[in-house]
């Protein structure tokens, strides 16, 4: 029947293939983000240390917390592992050629606390030994190639280190994503840097509590030794007890590895592992069953329609002694092999189109592509096609033999029309919901990407230098990037506007009698605001011709006039804030979008580069 109605065939068959790989896609991506680290054995055991340092003008919660809160959590004897994971930024180097592999420091407890076995060697031995290393599987294999990666070399950092240990991929839905684990004594983690991270530095900490332990009871006791301990500590007493109005100076809080994805309070903490909001899960879903809502009744009404051309088939059928069961079963089964057909061609869409949307989500969904989840895409499209046969069945089985054979329509019942008038209505309702939902998001689309940065971006490019970089060596790349044909200019910045929220630093600044609190700095050279185009609100920017000997003081942006108590640009020029000393308003600078359209433009004070701040410095160059 399907075979010689190529046409009728081709529409239903198409449009429910349409719904099925949709809905596949988007119920996809919400059990992708409700099953986030599930996979791990004992999930539930595993906790990760957060914290808000609530001095800061904008106090959010991070991923990262307190180092040395890892040796705290097992003091306690709540806790029965801990590991900290540092990121290195360290490239990988073999037979000349550098490779991004993203190289953490960890300490050998975390192969125990996530249940790491090597597919081959020791990980023990690679998290344990100075010069180890352990790679995942397709790290190795971009490095070597072909080769046993086993036992190879690579450099990083000039320190040589040896292949011992090779991982499984970490799932696309762990929050432990690794591609190169180096111990917490390797080669490649100096000393010095070592110790600076646990003399109260940040890290990120995985915990693994003991059977039956309190995580509330191990967050007091957290709470209360960064109380005690912390360089923070004193500000409850001193000159900012009165910004933190009866809070602490840090906040710790424990969150658990299965509701870590979705915390709300790490929504847009990024810098090691992105975070995903439950709203946002359930709204595409919503999306896909609507089309898939839609797919079914169009296919219904379309069933219906055919059901009524074929009354005669159906009269001849029952005349020669077909039964109630036999004709149902035969418009049942054309309903369930057309939603297989079409879920079929479903699942070959999905296929295609899933890097389409993995990468407008940034997330990797191939995991969807499973037996149990395809056979459970099976077994909705056998539910589907029963739930859409069920109607043209009974309009099959209330056709009479007489009427047809004698040329007379027996046409639908006022029932039966008024069922499918409703079908028809909610077609048209599902329709305009799902025209909705798309302009909504085209809308957002279209927003975010027209929304103003604050600064012209054509021909402008962003080089990250490495963290090791001088002050001199900085300069003189600078200089040697302006001598470069087709290079209009070049500047240097502390963090690249549009950075990650981890590149954020804060400063202590208040005006008059106001309580001094964190602002976030934005250190810049002499460059910066002409290589962005932008111009004063009032007062002077630094600028390349602006006169060295004079006071090189700071610059405002516009959302810092109200937290310093100023009514418009031209009161703040000339006035002075404190710092660590006094610094006097050079000018104030328009509002520019320093991070992503999920972060409010903030309070921002722009200091000058003397050369004395370290770490790795973005250089933007615009061509």
């Amino acid at each position: 029947m399907l075979w010689r109605q190529p046409a009728w065939s081709a529409v239903s068959i198409l449009s429910l293939s349409v719904g099925f790989a949709t809905c596949f896609l988007l119920l996809g991506f919400l059990h992708f983000s409700l099953s986030f680290n599930r996979q791990v054995p004992q999930a539930e055991r595993i906790q990760l240390v957060k914290y808000r340092p609530n001095l800061k003008s904008n106090a959010n919660w991070s991923e990262s917390s307190y180092a040395p809160l890892r040796d705290a959590a097992l003091r306690s004897g709540l806790a029965e592992q801990a590991s900290i994971e540092v990121a290195l930024n360290l490239p990988l180097r073999h037979a000349g050629h550098l490779h991004d592999a993203r190289l953490r420091a960890v300490d050998p407890a975390l192969a125990a606390i996530f249940s790491l076995h090597a597919v081959q060697g020791d990980v023990q031995a690679a998290l344990t030994r100075p010069e180890g290393l352990a790679l995942s599987v397709s790290m190795a294999q971009k490095i070597f190639g072909v080769m046993p990666a086993l036992g190879q070399l690579v450099q990083a950092g000039g320190n040589t280190l040896q292949v011992m240990a090779l991982l499984p991929d970490p799932p696309s839905n762990s929050s432990l994503q690794y591609r190169a684990l180096v111990g917490s004594n390797s080669l490649v983690w100096p000393q010095t840097e070592r110790e600076k991270v646990m003399n109260w530095g940040l890290a990120r900490i995985w915990l693994k509590l003991r059977d039956n332990a309190d995580p509330a009871r191990l967050q007091a006791f957290l709470q209360a030794e960064t109380d005690r301990s912390s360089p923070l500590a004193a500000a409850r007493l001193g000159v900012m007890a009165a910004a933190l109005g009866g809070r602490k100076p840090v906040d710790i809080a424990l969150v658990g590895l299965p509701e870590l994805y979705l915390d709300p309070d790490l929504e847009d903490w990024g810098k090691f592992q992105p975070h995903g909001k439950l709203s946002d899960a359930y709204g595409l879903s919503a999306a896909g069953l609507l089309i898939m809502l839609l797919a079914t009744i169009n296919y219904v009404n379309l069933a219906t329609m055919r059901t009524l051309q074929r009354q005669r088939e159906i009269a001849i059928r029952k005349l020669m002694g077909a039964g109630i069961g036999r004709v149902a079963a035969l418009f049942l089964a054309e309903s369930i092999l057309a939603a297989l057909l079409a879920m079929a061609l479903g699942l070959g869409l999905a296929w295609l189109f899933q890097p389409l949307l993995g990468n407008w989500l940034e997330r990797d969904l191939g995991s969807l592509f499973n037996p149990a989840y395809c056979a459970s895409a099976l077994l909705l499209a056998i539910a589907v096609g029963i739930v859409a046969g069920a109607y043209p069945a009974w309009v099959a089985l209330n056709v009479h033999p007489a009427q047809p054979l004698a040329n007379r329509d027996s046409g639908e019942k006022r029932t039966g029309l008024n069922i499918r008038r409703a079908l028809t209505v909610l077609q048209f309702g599902a329709a305009i919901g799902l025209v909705a939902t798309a302009t909504a998001i085209t809308w957002q689309t279209w927003y975010a990407s027209h929304a103003d940065p604050g600064f012209d971006t054509t021909h402008l490019h962003i080089i990250g230098l490495p963290g090791k970089a001088t002050a001199q060596s900085r300069k003189a790349f600078l200089e040697a990037l302006r001598h470069e044909p087709g290079v209009q200019s070049a500047a240097s910045s502390l963090a690249a506007v549009g950075g990650n929220l981890g590149d954020r630093i804060f400063r202590f600044y208040k005006n008059g009698d106001s309580p001094m609190l964190s602002y976030e700095a934005q250190i810049v050279d002499s460059a910066f605001f002409q290589v962005y185009g932008i111009q004063p609100l009032a007062g002077e920017l630094f600028s390349p011709q602006r006169d060295q000997g004079k006071a090189r003081g700071v610059i405002l942006n516009a959302a810092a006039l109200k937290s310093f108590g100023f009514n418009k640009a031209e009161d703040a020029v000339g006035q002075t804030i404190r710092n660590a000393g006094r610094e006097v308003v050079l000018g104030v600078a328009p509002d520019i979008r320093h991070h992503s359209l999920y972060s409010k433009a903030g309070t921002i004070v722009y200091e000058f580069d003397d050369g004395s701040a370290s770490g790795a410095w973005p250089a933007c160059v615009a061509l």
